[in-house]
């Protein structure tokens, strides 16, 4: 007689009402293991964020001091419109600051001017900001007598 071969798969055991992970003592909870591992990602997490809040809070405040550099930049350009022709000379070599005390001030505008042809002024401005030690614009116009 031929024996009947039957294939038996393993199934796990159905679980009924399953109301959380249950470890191997039974309890309900996480392991220190799965803690740990969740407690690592969500600090790498929070450091990108915070490493992406902070270049971008430089990146705002830079911008703000080049605005307000420009600002300054264009008052002294605006104000150096109203100028004749041979005041403009005399003011080579000049420094103005944006506050009455230097060491308040916040930006400084250096202006060199030279005549270069019969009539013709080169207005040459530098704004720099003193509190970063750095240049931030540079101006060249000209002027012819009028």
């Amino acid at each position: 007689m031929k024996k009947k071969t039957t294939s038996r798969r393993w199934f796990p055991p159905r679980v009924s009402g399953r109301k959380g992970f249950r470890g191997k003592r039974g309890r309900k909870g996480f392991t220190l293991l799965e803690v740990m591992v969740s407690g690592a990602l969500l600090g790498i997490l929070c450091m990108g964020l915070v490493g992406a809040f902070s270049s971008n809070f430089k990146a705002v405040s830079k911008s703000k001091t080049i605005v307000d550099g420009a600002a300054f930049l264009s008052t002294v350009m605006d104000s150096l419109e109203g100028q004749s022709f041979n005041a403009l000379l005399a003011m080579n070599g000049n420094t103005f600051y944006d506050q009455a005390k230097v060491k308040n001030s916040r930006f400084k505008v250096d202006l060199s001017v030279s005549s270069v042809a019969v009539d013709l002024l080169m207005i040459r401005a530098v704004l720099t900001d003193l509190r970063a030690h750095h240049e931030l614009s540079r101006v060249v116009t000209y002027r012819s007598r009028r």
